[in-house]
């Protein structure tokens, strides 16, 4: 051991490593990088010492290209590349299970930061609805505390199928990456504070923007993908991020028909700064009659009032005691969407005063079933009414009350004329026989 200790020594006299012929430019193309980065295993095997320039390069690129690390200065960046490790974890193999007591928020036993090379990652977690699911991706960063101090308790972060990972140990992150819940907090916040569309928040501080940005975890959806189902339970509110989320909704139309008949009709599309799920915990029920009520003021003065005062509303809709609403409409992703989620009791704890009541107000314009169904027959009728129309011009014929009637009446008097000639006639031949 000592005269390995001395030979590293020589070594690395002989060979200092430095950072003058590393390069993070490596001409690596993207339908090669699974290949590089299996040659950079291979390297991560290495002492830090042992590793080449060329090897330390490749390593250095591939990380370079990685969304969360990407913006980060060139020094930075290659500290990184040698407090990097890289594993394999295996099928089903438990990643970071987020239960007991934290070390320090957002912090357990045993955990570590991660961010995914290649392959599969589930995070599950208990809700109202059940057990839920979402996945995680290459480049998606598994041990962030503070995504984790947000996410439900219990959750459980588990290898799908084998999958590649960089990690870092915890007191490694804090080193050199305890920015990134900084840099992820500030965004949240500019989020709430610039990008919301209904701005139910006007009135808050930036202690309690803090609050709510540490209270959200984010969530992704692919395409097609239901976040909330019409009819379960509501433990959430949700706010888009990026992407774009349909609203649909069972409407009932048996009195119309005759007969028992529901459509699935679109009702809405969110878009960034939109938000969905509160109604339910307002206990907003769409279909009930929805006239402005009074208590001590009425609702549109508090819109105005900055004061975070209780009043008898909040503590009617808000008590955390009384079970919301189940959900009054299915909301899915219509393309790959990001939102951050606000679980109910936080949402109770948080919201109050003005912000309460501007969300109360914004809830009161959902349109009922009755409404939609009005709406969707009026368009029916006014798209029944184009298809005439289109169809008359391309055949040239005329269907509509209006045509029918002035051909009706242009016969009738063709009819006339024609029998007032024909009579003229009869009355000349007449003549000519006496």
């Amino acid at each position: 051991q000592f005269l390995y200790f001395i030979g590293v020594l020589v070594w690395l006299v002989c060979h200092p490593f430095t950072m003058e012929g590393l390069t993070d430019k490596m001409d690596i193309p993207a339908s090669a990088e699974r290949e590089a980065w299996m040659l950079a295993k291979q390297h991560f095997q290495k002492p830090v010492f042992n590793r080449t320039e060329v090897e330390q390069s490749r390593i250095l690129t591939l990380i370079s290209r990685i969304g969360l690390l990407e913006s980060l200065p060139f020094d930075q960046r290659v500290s990184l590349s040698k407090a990097f490790k890289f594993r394999t974890a295996a099928a089903d193999e438990v990643l970071l299970n987020v239960d007991g007591e934290a070390i320090s928020p957002g912090v357990y036993v045993g955990q570590q930061f991660s961010v995914i090379v290649h392959g599969c990652v589930k995070h599950t977690f208990q809700s109202a609805t059940g057990r839920i699911t979402r996945e995680l991706y290459k480049e998606d960063a598994i041990g962030m505390p503070c995504v984790v101090a947000s996410v439900p308790p219990g959750s459980k972060y588990t290898a799908v199928e084998a999958t590649e990972l960089l990690y870092l140990d915890m007191d490694q992150y804090a080193s050199h990456l305890s920015f990134l819940d900084a840099r992820e907090i500030a965004n949240r916040i500019k989020f709430f504070k610039t990008q919301l569309i209904v701005p139910v928040l006007a009135s808050w501080t930036d202690a309690q923007f803090e609050e709510l940005a540490r209270s959200v975890y984010p969530m992704r959806y692919q395409s097609r993908t239901v976040s909330v189902r019409e009819g379960e339970k509501a433990d959430s509110v949700f706010f888009l991020v990026h992407g774009k989320m349909k609203v649909v909704r069972e409407i009932d139309f048996s009195a119309t028909h005759g007969e028992p008949c529901a459509k699935l009709l679109e009702l809405a599309t969110l878009t960034p700064g939109e938000y969905y799920g509160e109604a339910a915990f307002l206990r907003v029920n769409v279909d009930e009659s929805r006239k402005p009520k009074r208590r001590d003021r009425d609702f549109r003065s508090l819109l105005d009032d900055d004061s975070d005062g209780e009043s008898e509303f909040e503590l009617r809709l808000l008590n955390p005691n009384v079970e919301p609403l189940p959900r009054q409409a299915t909301v899915y992703a219509h393309t790959p969407a990001e939102v951050l989620v606000l679980p109910r009791l936080k949402f109770i704890a948080l919201f109050q005063g003005s912000a309460l009541v501007r969300v109360q107000e914004y809830a009161k314009g959902y349109p009922s079933a009755a409404e939609v169904r009005t709406h969707y027959q009026r368009q029916q009728k006014w798209a029944d009414f184009k298809d005439r129309v289109m169809s008359d011009v391309v055949t040239g014929t005329t269907t509509d009350a209006a045509s029918q009637a002035a051909a009706a009446s242009a016969s009738r008097k063709q009819a006339a004329a024609s029998g007032a000639a024909a009579s003229g006639k009869a009355g000349s031949k007449g003549g000519t026989k006496k």
